[in-house]
């Protein structure tokens, strides 16, 4: 016995089920859509703001980079002059030595004739410079010349004054502009 009240029942509920399942299929769209536009656009904001902190990253190394090569220009520039110092003081030592040397033979009154026969004659020696000064001819009318016999004491502060002397003017050509006297030619200044 079939009844068809069932039949008709049966048909109610699968039309329900499937007005269920269209509803329920809407729904789950309807929400994904919605999220997909927020998840998407979240991924956007992120992908942006990832891009930025690269950029951001890539200036600060450039920046790194060149302040880098700049350190080691200057390092490079620094060590030149260090160079460049040691050897005009080098120099300079020297020929403040071969001066001394000179100054104190002429206090004492050595024949600089002698002392050049038994030097050897090498450039810029104490022997050579006052040679290349007695070969000079002055203008002029040249009287008696006295020589003068001094202390070691007299003759160390004479060369200790030569030198605060030669301080202070160097001190004046720098703040004059003027290059800077040698040694010799400060102590012809000096001297006169």
């Amino acid at each position: 016995m079939v009844n068809e009240n069932a039949g008709e029942i049966f048909d109610k509920i699968q039309e329900g089920q499937t007005s269920i399942f269209v509803d329920y299929f809407n729904l789950i769209q309807q929400v994904s859509e919605g999220e997909g536009a927020d998840l998407k656009r979240e991924l956007d904001q992120n992908q942006k703001e990832t891009q930025e902190v690269i950029q951001a990253a890539n200036n600060l190394n450039q920046q790194y980079e060149e302040a880098v090569n700049e350190k080691e220009q200057m390092k490079a520039d620094f060590e030149k002059e260090i160079a460049q110092l040691k050897k005009q003081l080098k120099n300079s030592d020297k020929e403040n030595k071969r001066l001394l040397d000179t100054l104190i033979r002429h206090s004492k009154g050595e024949d600089l004739s002698k002392v050049n026969k038994q030097e050897e004659h090498a450039p810029g020696s104490a022997a050579a410079i006052f040679k290349g000064t007695q070969n000079r001819k002055i203008s002029g009318p040249v009287g008696k010349t006295h020589t003068r016999q001094l202390t070691l004491k007299q003759l160390k502060d004479i060369i200790n004054d030569i030198y605060q002397q030669k301080v202070k003017y160097d001190q004046k050509c720098e703040e004059s502009k003027l290059p800077r006297e040698t040694m010799e030619q400060f102590m012809y200044t000096y001297l006169n």
